[in-house]
């Protein structure tokens, strides 16, 4: 919801909406230098608002619970199993998105957000082999999951002149059911989520 205001020019309503969103995980507030970042059209601007707000949000993010997470995310070093896969998930549609957006019809504030968001994931994928820590760099990446979302459904638009919407579409459907029967199947903590819940029942 928020980032649908934002990409409406709704920085208000966004700034809501992540501030709400903080109330269930206090690390949205490393969300709010987007509103900066889309609406700027100065990258310069841009990157020094984002190092600033994101510098104070990460500090009323984090507070009291500093040190627990220096403790956990750097000195024990928590590492996340399959984090490589859901960065590279992420990594996907940023790339696509960095080579297709001009064959994309979106409104210019929304194309700067999903822009901002690919750089974003190329970054996690470069931290994720410096941090000592997998696990801080997959809790961040987990915000970037809307990237898919908004990719891979304009991937049929964007495509449809060099190759059938339908089988795009499919291809999407199969991927990511693969996916999920991977991860139902080999996951290390798969046995945590079964059986599966359904709107057709147990899985």
């Amino acid at each position: 919801a928020g980032l649908t205001a934002l990409t409406q020019g709704l920085r208000v309503r966004y700034a809501l909406w992540v501030l709400l969103a903080a109330g269930f995980h206090q690390t949205a507030l490393l969300l709010l230098p987007l509103a900066v970042l889309v609406s700027s059209k100065r990258w310069f601007i841009s990157l020094i608002a984002m190092g600033a707000m994101a510098s104070v949000a990460a500090i009323l993010a984090l507070g009291d619970t500093l040190a627990s997470y220096t403790h956990g995310y750097l000195e024990a070093a928590y590492q996340s199993e399959g984090a490589f896969i859901r960065l590279s998930m992420n990594l996907l549609p940023a790339m696509l998105f960095l080579a297709l957006a001009n064959r994309m019809a979106i409104a210019q504030e929304e194309r700067r957000l999903w822009h901002w968001l690919s750089l974003g994931a190329m970054l996690l994928m470069a931290l994720y082999v410096l941090s000592p820590s997998s696990t801080a760099v997959d809790r961040i990446g987990l915000y970037l999951i809307p990237l898919q979302l908004a990719m891979f459904s304009h991937l049929p638009g964007a495509l449809r002149r060099a190759v059938s919407p339908t089988f795009i579409a499919l291809t999407i459907v199969i991927y990511f059911g693969t996916v999920l029967f991977v991860w139902l199947v080999f996951a290390v903590h798969a046995s945590g989520w079964l059986p599966y819940q359904t709107v057709l029942g147990e899985v």
